[in-house]
């Protein structure tokens, strides 16, 4: 998942929550993130 846009409250949880969805195909997740900081998150 690339993120390019600050993400804050609920719109950070549905992002970053569509990596956990189940798929027979996805084995891993990455996440690059050109703009928000973990601890903002």
């Amino acid at each position: 998942m690339y993120l390019d846009k600050l993400l804050s409250g609920i719109k950070a949880v549905q992002t970053l929550s569509r990596l956990n969805r189940a798929h027979p195909k996805k084995h891993d997740d990455f996440v690059l993130d050109f703009m928000n900081d973990a601890d903002r998150i």
